[in-house]
């Protein structure tokens, strides 16, 4: 009996550690002129704090049409967050990476979205009033797809005493359709087939 209560302690223990960092979440998902904005909400858990050059990723953005538009939740007068506004962050596209220290995300050949703040910038960290968490802002990216499955997204930030905290999740977001995987492996297969009859040697 003392050794379950020891193991449930511990796992609850580990649960709310695990409440910690910046987290991704899919607000939603309309359909804007022919494309699909995916629209997600990106917040700073408590027990954590974001510093100068501690990003976000969104990894493997099917079609991703650019830019991708981040929106931080800067606030109004005298509600203001301590967010700093969109000229204190970089959003940048990249073919792979970059990945937190030890965690491996699937990534694979479609874009990933990174959102970085700046060096040189203070420190963001939740208000007593935050119960949730710090709601950093909005991500929005667009796709050609609406088929909704999972992808990783990676953070890097620190906890609230300063020990480096690096979180990897699935969160819902575009991917092909399945007729589409099927015309691009049937177009992969009639290319092998092209290539391999070209290599055969004339008799």
């Amino acid at each position: 009996m003392v050794k379950r209560l020891l193991v449930l302690s511990t796992l609850l223990l580990f649960a709310a550690s695990a409440r910690a960092g910046v987290v991704v979440a899919l607000d939603n998902v309309s359909n804007v002129s022919g494309h699909f904005d995916w629209v997600y909400n990106v917040t700073l858990e408590n027990n954590s704090q974001m510093s100068a050059e501690d990003y976000f990723v969104l990894y493997d953005i099917p079609g991703l049409i650019t830019p991708p538009v981040w929106s931080p939740n800067v606030g109004t007068l005298p509600n203001l967050t301590g967010v700093p506004d969109i000229t204190h962050w970089t959003v940048t596209e990249t073919g792979t990476g970059p990945v937190p220290p030890n965690l491996l995300p699937k990534d694979g050949s479609d874009p990933n979205v990174v959102v970085s703040l700046n060096p040189g910038e203070p420190l963001i960290a939740p208000r007593p009033q935050d119960t949730n968490g710090l709601l950093l802002g909005q991500l929005t990216v667009s796709s050609p797809f609406d088929t909704e499955g999972l992808i990783n997204f990676t953070s890097q930030s620190a906890q609230s005493g300063g020990s480096p905290l690096y979180v990897i999740k699935l969160v819902a977001g575009p991917v092909p359709e399945p007729s589409t995987v099927g015309m691009m492996g049937a177009g992969l297969m009639a290319f092998v087939a092209v290539a391999l009859r070209r290599r055969r040697p004339h008799r």
